[in-house]
């Protein structure tokens, strides 16, 4: 593995072990109203004129350390594109490894669907199913359901390149001699599947998943932009930058210019972890310019 690559690795991973400790890490926490104050709103960068040493990286507009919610915000982050990669890979593991493996008009209708869904920007259709989420949840259950319904709307908008893959993949397993002789022997078609099929369609799915991983933070990050994300008053890189962004003119710089730093990092570091594993599972692709 290329030393340049290792470093980026590394790198990568600070910020993230950071917010993943983020309750350990941070200097503040962003949820006790007992440790905020008014007082310490929109205060800029301790070196700059005006900051103060406790805040490394200056206050938001409700007094809160800048760095513990940029933390706690990307912690929130990661933990909503494990889940949404996760729904993703598992549901479209499943269609794709029942469309390669049963094939015929099964497999013509399952990739239809997941090719006209492919049709549309990810970002739309994690839009509308996050919309068609909240509509069918009851008033009082939409914010405290705001982060669960999206991951599932970003779950849902990468399936189909799950599933591509596997239903690539699973054609080549079935047809191997060893999935031949279970037939043979009598064993279940779906204890084939599972004994001999999806282990073999496990390999790209997981780099697959590594590479989409990043994607779906930055997904994450601009539903919360767009308000359609975590609420207001949970910490989210995505709404950090949308409240700094409307603080820009008037000077207030650092609000969404360091939340932004910390989600290009994290997902610089996932790309980095998500060619490390490309290598890693091609190694003569690695050994190329």
């Amino acid at each position: 593995m290329r030393p340049v690559l290792v470093l980026a690795v590394a790198l990568g991973l600070l910020p993230a072990l950071a917010c993943l400790f983020a309750p350990w890490v941070a200097p503040q926490d962003p949820f006790d109203p007992a440790a905020l104050s008014l007082r310490d709103a929109f205060l800029p960068p301790a070196w700059a004129e005006g900051g103060r040493a406790p805040f490394w990286l200056g206050t938001d507009g409700q007094g809160r350390d800048l760095l513990s919610t940029m933390l706690y915000g990307g912690r929130l982050s990661i933990l909503v594109a494990l889940a949404a990669t996760a729904l993703g890979l598992g549901l479209g593991a499943l269609v794709g490894v029942v469309a390669g493996a049963a094939g015929g008009w099964l497999d013509a209708v399952l990739m239809r669907l997941a090719e006209v869904q492919l049709t549309l920007p990810g970002i739309l259709v994690a839009i509308l199913v996050n919309g068609l989420a909240r509509a069918l949840l009851p008033p009082g259950a939409r914010e405290a359901l705001a982060i669960p319904a999206t991951a599932l709307a970003i779950g849902l908008s990468d399936w189909p390149q799950f599933a591509r893959v596997a239903r690539a993949a699973a054609a080549v397993e079935a047809r191997r001699d060893f999935v031949a002789a279970a037939r043979i022997t009598g064993l279940p078609g779906w204890r084939i599947l599972l004994r001999h099929v999806l282990p073999g369609v496990a390999r790209p799915l997981l780099t697959l998943a590594a590479v989409l991983l990043p994607l779906a933070a930055i997904a994450e990050a601009t539903l919360s932009f767009l308000g359609l994300g975590a609420p207001p008053s949970t910490p989210s890189l995505g709404t950090l930058i949308r409240l700094g962004s409307e603080q820009m003119f008037a000077g207030r710089w650092w609000i969404a210019a360091f939340p932004s730093a910390l989600l290009v990092a994290l997902a610089l570091g996932a790309n980095a972890a998500a060619e490390a594993l490309r290598a890693r599972a091609d190694p003569h692709r690695s050994a190329r310019p």
